[in-house]
């Protein structure tokens, strides 16, 4: 048997009301608005019982009674042994104001217990309690500002299924050196949200991680399916001790790192989530495996892959990756190119066959010279005037020879292999007529060119058939696509990333200045570059022409920056406002009532826009006898400060 602590009941009792604990024995009286922590919780001088004293002067009674406790629970109990554990979580906006806190307790039994409070928005400090702590908070991701640094920095985002998990991996990653961070979602297992989705925008790659039990399963496919649908790379992982209910915190504590995990499938998952169906699936493509192919040995000859074996020295002896356009546009593969309507990607895309056929310089950019083929999605007609103003900027000379270039304005269906078939022999009949090599293939957009759904199937056969046409073709495939609605992502699903040799995003930096950004997201042989360009009349259209080249890191930084830059000066236009208006409301008053008290001025002029204690800051500096005082003071018979407009001199 052991004493139960009075003393801890009390401090539980406090955080259940809401009450914080800034120091020592100080909390704030739930019995009164205190700002001050002005409630005293400790044993007295009696062994074993709870003194509660208010500087305030609220009554013990009093206090007991917000806190729904009796006085019999302010002494020290014998009871069975048992020990509660807390831990506090506060969630954070992207500037790092508090919006909630998660409470955990681990009471001595094991059994854990977790409540939300939300920040109380009155302008009294603390937190709410009670069944409306949460109602119109803003539910985020933990610890989301380092979050938002994490995904701009291109780390690794690993997703845990509580605060704890989240923390320890991010203490491994600290210590270790490793660019990857660790968040969770609030309110446990199966309450994911899309605002949260939306939260891991521009993330490079993210890692689910299952906790060992049939709530952590179904709670891991569901982050995972929402993840891959919205277009992020994920994956999903188990930790490696395997007794129920381990999570990321016993992985690391049994002595393994985050990299040493069990990868698992979403259809994996789904089997382990105990969903009807998955597991019968599942279990039918292994039985044909064993059936049709490993048992009939007299097949092993024709089913393995030893025609394709590469050794080291094979691999050193390849010819290095060739590039259409240096640096941008590899040849064999395909490269994407998405943005926003408008912002200009046909432009770019005839300016790099324009490139390709003259064997110029491609925004500052070598190219190799030869033959292109674009298959348009568009009205043609609309090409005439940007042909030529780019032949009008950028004339052919005297030394200059200019390949054929094909334009056909027909819809194929990249995700069918007879359209992808038809287009093969469209190219090698083109090359056979001009006696050239086709070096570069465009379809613009993709969309037009596919059937079938973006985010799914759809998108994964047309993939298919660009990867195809590349490779067999050995050209370079350039494909314009748009941006999902929020502008942050391509639109569909991450198919057209994954299989591709270059990825671009296209973007306005300036839309007065007429300046766009191309940035590469991926790519496979070289180090991943950007491009500022200018949009620049010529009659009877427009060109692109290049501004500035970096380093795509370098380029993120620089507009990282410009965009803080913009907050600071709206940041500061506002506080101009702002003071502008509190002195037109102060001046205004005392010009039309001369001889406001202090406390009448400030009450005239509340509710108006400007809080009571500005008001009072720059009434304060109005009146400053050291300066150019606006507003004088007199006293009155009472000594009270009545208030004037100050001398025109």
């Amino acid at each position: 048997m052991s004493k139960r602590s009075a003393l801890v009941d009390v401090q539980s009792a406090l955080l259940r009301v809401g009450s914080d604990n800034p120091s020592g024995d100080e909390w704030t009286c739930p019995a009164h608005n205190d700002r001050k922590a002005s409630l005293t919780v400790k044993y007295g001088d009696v062994p074993g019982t709870v003194i509660l004293a208010c500087g305030a002067g609220c009554k013990t009674s009093a206090v007991l009674s917000k806190l729904g406790l009796h006085v019999r629970e302010l002494y020290d109990r014998v009871e069975p042994p048992q020990e509660t554990v807390r831990k506090s979580y506060v969630y954070r906006d992207e500037d790092g104001s508090p919006l909630f806190r998660v409470l955990r307790r681990q009471e001595g039994d094991g059994s854990k217990r977790f409540h939300q409070q939300g920040v109380n928005g009155r302008g009294r400090g603390g937190w709410r309690t009670g069944s409306g702590a949460m109602k119109d908070v803003r539910r985020v991701l933990y610890r989301l500002p380092e979050l938002t640094d994490a995904i701009d920095n291109g780390d690794t985002i690993h997703l845990t299924e509580g605060e704890k998990d989240a923390d320890t991996l991010n203490e491994y990653f600290a210590a270790q050196d490793v660019d990857a961070f660790a968040t969770c979602h609030p309110m446990g297992a199966g309450k994911w949200r899309a605002d949260y989705t939306e939260l891991l925008t521009g993330a490079d790659a993210v890692v689910v991680w299952a906790d060992r039990d049939p709530a952590g399963y179904r709670c891991a496919e569901q982050r995972l399916s929402a993840v891959l649908a919205a277009g992020i790379p994920a994956r999903a992982v188990l930790p490696i001790p395997d007794h129920n209910g381990a999570d990321a915190y016993d992985h690391v504590e049994a002595g393994f790192s985050p990299e040493e995990t069990k990868p698992v499938s979403g259809n994996e998952l789904a089997v382990l989530a105990g969903h009807a169906g998955q597991e019968e699936a599942a279990d039918d493509v292994l039985e044909a495996v064993r059936r049709e192919f490993l048992l009939v040995e007299a097949r092993d000859q024709v089913l393995h892959h030893l025609d394709d074996v590469l050794y080291d020295e094979d691999v050193l002896a390849l010819p290095p990756q060739r590039f259409v356009i240096d640096g941008w546009v590899p040849a064999g593969a395909y490269t994407g190119l998405y943005g926003p309507p408008g912002v200009g990607k046909t432009l770019v895309v005839q300016g790099m066959t324009r490139a390709v056929r003259k064997g110029t310089r491609w925004q500052d950019h070598s190219t190799t010279q030869g033959m292109t083929v674009s298959y348009v999605g568009e009205e043609v007609h609309q090409l005439q005037d940007r042909m030529r103003a780019w032949d009008a900027r950028y004339p052919l000379r005297p030394d200059q020879t200019m390949e054929a270039g094909v334009t056909i304005a027909r819809l194929i269906d990249l995700t069918k292999p007879e359209a992808v078939a038809a287009v093969i022999r469209t190219v090698r009949a083109l090359e056979a007529r001009h006696d050239s090599r086709v070096l570069l293939l465009t379809f613009d957009p993709l969309v037009e060119f596919m059937t079938g759904d973006e985010n799914g199937e759809g998108m994964d056969l047309a993939t298919r058939g660009l990867r195809a046409l590349a490779t067999l073709l050995d050209c370079a495939v350039v494909v314009g696509h748009h941006t999902n609605a929020s502008e942050a992502r391509a639109r569909g699903a991450d198919h057209l990333r994954m299989r591709c040799g270059a990825h671009i995003r296209m973007e306005h930096l300036d839309e007065v200045a007429g300046t766009v950004g191309l940035v590469q997201e991926k790519q496979r042989n070289a180090a991943k570059a950007a491009l500022v360009l200018e949009i620049k009349e010529e009659a009877p259209s427009v060109v692109l022409e290049w501004q500035q080249n970096f380093m795509a890191q370098d380029y993120i930084a620089d507009k990282i920056g410009s965009k803080r830059e913009r907050n600071q000066a709206a940041k500061a236009k506002q506080t101009d406002a702002r003071h502008a208006h509190a002195v037109a409301l102060l001046t205004d008053a005392v010009k039309v009532t001369p001889g406001l008290t202090r406390r009448a001025l400030l009450k005239e002029c509340s509710g108006k826009g400007i809080g009571k204690e500005y008001l009072e800051e720059v009434l304060d500096e109005l009146k400053d006898p050291e300066g150019a005082a606006v507003i004088r003071v007199e006293k009155g018979v009472r000594k009270a400060d009545h208030h004037y407009l100050a001398d025109p001199e």
